[in-house]
């Protein structure tokens, strides 16, 4: 099968382009990073624009992984990027069938999610340059009834560039601040999970929207204070009172609207994802897709 990945020099788009290129299909990865991906024999990295005038290829289909992930990015920036990029990709490939990685973030922000399904994507009441424009992804996406969209939360695993570094860089020495004391339980996605649905939706026959995590959702400290003990690390896990947080969040939203906005700062949206359960069904992804995850495992961590 020739299979064209975007985003292909990024931490969720490498994955899957090497994990399908290990199984024997013809990957083409694209990006716009240089060298990129390092493809294996049999398969190639192209740098591509979204914007630009696409690869001369004729995929049979398309993992959309390409997207603009900041904490910080002008709402225009982030459209432009996930929403109209996701919609150039589309047609630029519209006889391939196309698999869009989209995020949990589509759903309602500043509330609980609790076993929330998939109806209730995407939602209204968004917090985010991001969420927004990975909302409207999908909703572009609308007159193409045969895509499959997948919608992991918060992917981790080898090769992880965003998740990890800022759980390390929140640490203040031994001690980790958690909201209400990190007890909000979480659905994680281990990368390896995500590309199993991938391969799974690549081989249906079926499309819509699916819900991506682990097998069961995890206590948000007893998750933190495992992984970090797999990269020697010997934490212990504080709460912070919710409303105090959410305070510091708007104050150090405040001081980057004087300062200037800095990756990965305290924000009152990202206070709200720590202390709010966020776990999602996953009904529908293992009827219609076959897909069978596995539970949350941090093993090897101590490598990534």
């Amino acid at each position: 099968m020739k299979i064209l990945v975007t985003g292909a020099s990024g931490f969720v788009g490498s994955a899957i382009a090497t994990a399908l290129s290990a199984e024997g299909h013809r990957v083409i990865g694209t990006g716009r990073s240089t060298p990129g991906w390092i493809a294996p024999p049999g398969s190639s990295y192209v740098y591509w624009d979204l914007f630009s005038e696409p690869p001369k290829v004729s995929p049979d289909a398309v993992v959309h992984c390409a997207a603009l992930v900041s904490d910080q990015m002008a709402l225009a920036a982030a459209l432009r990027a996930n929403r109209d990029g996701t919609l150039a990709v589309r047609r630029s490939f519209p006889d391939a069938q196309m698999i869009h990685i989209s995020s949990s973030s589509v759903y309602d922000s500043f509330r609980s999610h609790h076993f929330t399904p998939e109806s209730e994507g995407p939602g209204r009441n968004l917090a985010g340059a991001y969420a927004r424009s990975k909302a409207s992804a999908e909703l572009v996406l609308g007159p193409f009834p045969e895509t499959v969209i997948l919608r992991p939360h918060a992917v981790y695993g080898p090769g992880d560039r965003t998740l990890l570094p800022r759980i390390e860089a929140a640490l203040r020495g031994n001690v980790l601040l958690l909201p209400n004391g990190g007890r909000a339980r979480h659905s994680l996605t281990h990368i390896d999970n995500l590309i199993a649905a991938v391969r799974c939706a690549l081989f249906g026959s079926v499309s819509g929207s699916f819900n991506i995590t682990d097998a069961e959702p995890v206590q948000l400290a007893e998750a933190m204070i495992d992984l970090l003990a797999r990269r020697r690390r010997r934490i212990t896990v504080r709460s912070v009172p919710y409303r105090l947080a959410q305070g510091l969040g708007g104050a150090a939203e405040a001081m980057g609207a004087i300062l200037g906005p800095r990756e990965g700062s305290l924000s009152r949206y990202a206070v709200a994802q720590l202390a709010f359960e966020h776990s999602y069904q996953l009904s529908a992804a293992k009827q219609q897709l076959g897909y069978r995850p596995k539970p949350t495992s941090f093993l090897g961590a101590e490598h990534w």
